[in-house]
């Protein structure tokens, strides 16, 4: 997947999201390194952290807890969260994962409670509600975790399958808002603020899930290009074509114009689900963040509101009749939460429908949402919009009315920490039924505009009385000065002027606040001032933010980004500052017939770098080019023997214009449709697709494709692969992968015959023993490897001497297949009733899904003498480790639990039968 080179636009309309996503696995969000766990523990006990009396009263006096259940709710929220963790996708993999958690790492914990220096051990268990007992959680410190030796099996095992990709790190209740979208494979899914990605990772699992392939699409979007990076870094993982990272204001995604419209007539191109994870204050994250503890303060939601509200909204615009759309924060503020809800309902007059879900995740506690709630500013409560003008900073959407009295708003879902020992979360799901009458009208702030000017009107006439009155006086004053003056002999009109400065200087100081908060009462986005003072606010919270691990900001972010995403709305409501206008004054592309023809520049060429001086359209983004150059895409389906159903070649991109690219992108259908779509260039887009093949030059020319194979993309094109395929046995497969370098028996060695003298390079013969191995005058025969030491690096030039590989290859069957397998890349697929008995994915699915339950297989390199590994010394540690385990649980689930001295008999044979299996 491609990513942008630059940071391409201010990161406002994100909000506090940090802690909001409950992180991901394999760099970035909550990680498994050595520090992140407690890094945010600024307090040992909960008695430590000190209480914030505001957040107290507020939430007391909103009702959000009942009563007699305050303090557990209180107490809950001061004490470290448990570590909590997904295992990734569906199948045998998965399969094979849960039962080793609930096998080899449950038999050490008994019935009995674990006391470690006086603390007991919670036992790891899955969480009843999630599906399929895939999500796991466990709470140990990290003194229990040295001290405790299956503990610290669990922990480097959790972290080692989180990096390949096997299972996510992500809180509890973070996992919830997905599971309520029902994304099936077909479907189009927008995640509006994505980042850091284990959402988004779930909702690609979602679409791989189903029996047949998926034809679908995730579209990734946030508003920070950094955070971009970190989300494409996440979803990558997945090694799924049918991803797209976009990098937009949330409240701006560009609405598209739909130029296949087939049977749904629809105008413009618009998702099945969207999920509108919004950035919020983030007070249900304080288990992970105690420091929001001391910076709470009710302006941080009031601030968020409008931006929230604008992003559901454009949201709203982008789903189809028929579509879903969930709304989620991790805060418990109503004005966050039932407000924007109500708002919603409101705008769309009876397009969208709250949707029931109490039936779903049975297991999971949540409480109803408020039909009813107060709003608060600095000073005073208010219960109606009436009273709420006088406050300081409120919108009418904020408040609840008559409609909103009749609305089911119960039907919103709030849940609890101390109801299952998880953080805060609120969720809203909502039908669209119906279409809606045209668009709906932006979230205005001229009500904000109006009394600003009412209270600069009325202090500016008091002021004005009061210099008035002023004057009067000091003319009374002056003459009796100048009186004094005259018999002191001093001029009168030094004490005068004098006077006259002082006062001045007076009224200016006094006039300082009124300005300010008369500036203050603006909506954001229509001053330059408010823009100005965002800057340094949004500069702040992004220094804050790189202190601690990515995809865990804490809620003081939250103001800074309201007023950044708030003035890059307004702009994008008044036409201004749009990131897809056209610069330089190019031309508007005339609108095409049906899909524009693959490869054009106005059907997805999108070449915003190069050619005849185009200008960038989205500067320091990596541009996105559709790869069509016949000779090379012929050459790929030779050597490889590609079938004439391969998706790969017809759906490549490259993130450079020239000719040979270092990467190519395989995209689904679906993500080429988008691009085709997207004939304006009005997507900014990050990453799509999945890495499919690399650059790999031969210097000696005896390699006639110049591109490898990709591990990333090796699951799209397997079901396809003609050539250049092997199946080694099991051990041989772990030999390769732990030595990463294995040679080949001398008669299956390929031996290079130099071309004479005057020959182009490449014409040379590069053929097995037998056939013909004379050197020309003038030349010498050479066996020697050629393939590079890891993956990325070119093969090496023949050198007079070579270190040998420490193994060779001998199975007779293996052996039989190499003639067939020319000089250059290759793959080596484990033996298909070996893959069964361990319960490795099928060679001949077209579809793998998520990639730790792909088929496999393993890229590599053949050289002339030897075979190399073309991934890197982690992934190939991995990928051994999962065959061990496999073998390991293979063998203890044959043969049962120990039973004296016949169950001995039983585990032998069953060692047995596995070592057959692996051999065969």
């Amino acid at each position: 997947m491609g990513r942008g080179r630059g940071r391409g636009g201010r990161g406002g309309g994100r909000g506090s999201k940090r802690g909001h996503s409950g992180g991901g696995g394999g760099g970035g969000g909550d990680g498994w390194g050595s520090e992140k766990r407690q890094r945010t523990d600024a307090w040992k006990t909960p008695e430590d952290i000190p209480s914030n009396g505001g957040f107290e009263e507020y939430y007391k006096e909103q009702g959000v807890c009942p009563p007699e259940e305050w303090d557990a709710f209180l107490l809950s929220l001061k004490k470290s969260l448990p570590i909590t963790f997904r295992i990734n996708g569906r199948g045998k993999f998965a399969d094979r994962l849960q039962a080793q958690m609930e096998g080899s790492f449950m038999r050490s914990f008994t019935e009995e409670t674990v006391v470690i220096d006086g603390e007991p051990i919670e036992k790891p268990h899955p969480l009843e509600w999630y599906p399929g007992r895939l999500a796991w959680q466990m709470n140990f410190s990290r003194s229990q975790l040295r001290k405790m030796e299956v503990l610290g099996q669990l922990h480097e095992f959790i972290k080692r399958e989180n990096e390949v990709g096997s299972i996510t790190r992500q809180e509890a209740v973070s996992m919830v808002p997905p599971l309520f979208l029902d994304v099936e494979p077909h479907h189009r899914v927008l995640d509006t603020c994505a980042a850091p990605g284990s959402k988004t990772f779930q909702l690609l699992e979602m679409l791989h899930a189903g029996p047949a392939p998926a034809t679908g699409i995730v579209v990734a979007n946030d508003a920070d290009a950094m955070r971009c990076n970190l989300l494409t870094h996440q979803t990558k993982r997945m090694c799924s074509p049918h991803i797209m990272v976009t990098n937009h204001e949330a409240q701006a995604f560009p609405l598209l114009r739909n130029l296949v419209p087939g049977d749904s007539g629809e105008e413009h191109y618009l998702f099945d689900r969207i999920l509108c994870d919004v950035p919020c204050s983030g007070d249900g994250t304080m288990r992970k963040a105690p420091d929001i503890w001391r910076r709470w303060s009710v302006s941080s939601g009031n601030g968020l509101h409008t931006l929230q509200l604008r992003i559901a909204l454009r949201a709203c615009e982008l789903l189809r009749v028929g579509g879903r759309l969930v709304y989620s924060t991790c805060t418990f503020n109503p004005v966050e939460d039932e407000a924007v809800v109500a708002e919603i309902l409101r705008r769309t007059k009876g397009a969208f429908e709250l949707v029931d879900g109490s039936d779903h995740l049975a297991g999971l506690k949540r409480m109803p949402g408020m039909q009813r709630w107060k709003v608060r500013d600095r000073d005073n409560w208010y219960t109606s919009w009436e009273e709420g003008k006088k406050g300081f900073k409120l919108d009418p959407t904020m408040f609840p009315d008559e409609a909103s009295d009749g609305m089911p708003l119960h039907l919103c879902m709030r849940f609890l920490p101390h109801h299952q020992d998880t953080g805060g979360f609120f969720v809203a799901v909502l039908q669209k039924v119906k279409e809606m009458d045209g668009r709906i009208a932006p979230v205005s702030m001229d009500h904000r505009t109006t009394r600003a000017q009412e209270w600069k009107d009325r202090r500016g006439k008091a002021a004005a009385e009061g210099e008035a009155a002023a004057a009067a006086e000091g003319e009374g004053e002056a003459a009796a000065e100048g009186e004094a003056a005259a018999e002191a002999g001093a001029p009168a009109g030094a004490a005068a002027e004098g006077e006259a400065a002082t006062e001045a200087a007076a009224a200016e100081v006094k006039a300082e606040p009124m300005q300010a908060e008369a500036a203050a009462e603006q909506p954001a986005g229509e001053a330059a001032a408010a823009e100005v003072k965002a800057e340094p606010m949004q500069a702040e919270a992004a220094e804050a933010a790189a202190e601690q691990p990515a995809g865990e900001a804490a809620a003081a972010e939250g103001e800074a980004a309201a007023a950044g995403g708030e003035a890059a709305a307004d702009g994008a409501d008044k036409g201004k500052g749009k990131a897809w206008r056209r610069r330089n004054d190019e031309e508007e592309p005339p609108v095409p017939e049906g899909l524009p023809e693959w490869g054009t520049r106005g059907g997805g060429g999108r070449n915003r770098q190069g050619g005849g001086g185009a200008s960038a359209r989205f500067r320091g983004v990596d541009p996105i080019v559709p790869y069509v150059e016949g000779e090379v895409i012929e050459s790929l389906r030779s050597f490889y023997g590609l079938s004439p159903e391969c998706p790969v070649p017809a759906a490549l991109i490259a993130r450079s214009v020239e000719p040979r690219p270092k990467k190519l992108y395989f995209v689904g259908a679906s993500v080429k449709e988008l691009l085709q779509m997207d004939y304006k260039e009005q997507l900014k887009v990050i990453g799509a697709g999945v890495k499919a093949l690399e650059r790999q030059d031969s210097k000696d020319g005896l390699v006639p494709c110049v591109y490898r194979l990709a591990q990333d993309g090796l699951p799209a094109v397997l079901a396809h692969l003609g050539k250049q395929r092997f199946h080694p046995t099991v051990d041989e497969l772990l030999t390769i992968l732990q030595e990463r370098l294995v040679g080949m028996p001398e008669e299956h060695k390929i031996h290079i015959t130099r071309p004479p003298a005057g020959t182009a390079a490449g014409e040379g013969a590069a053929k097995p023993e037998g056939e013909s191995t004379a050197a020309p005058a003038g030349g010498e025969a050479k066996n020697e490897g050629a393939a590079p030491a890891a993956a990325g690096a070119a093969p090496a030039e023949a050198k007079p001497e070579v270190k040998q590989p420490r193994s060779i290859l001998a199975d007779p069957a293996t052996l039989a297949e190499m003639p067939a397998v020319a000089m250059g890349c290759c793959v080596a697929l484990m033996r298909p009733d070996a893959a069964a008995a361990l319960g490795f994915g099928n060679e001949d699915e077209a579809d793998a899904g998520v990639a730790a339950a792909a088929p496999f297989a393993i890229s590599c390199w053949r050289g002339r003498g030897n075979l190399n590994v073309l991934v890197s010394k982690q992934e190939a540690a991995q990928m051994a480790e999962r065959v061990l385990e496999a073998r390991a649980a293979l063998a203890g689930g044959a043969s049962g639990p120990p039973a004296g001295a016949a169950a001995g008999v039983k585990e032998e044979a069953a060692e047995e039968k596995a070592q057959e299996l692996m051999a065969a």
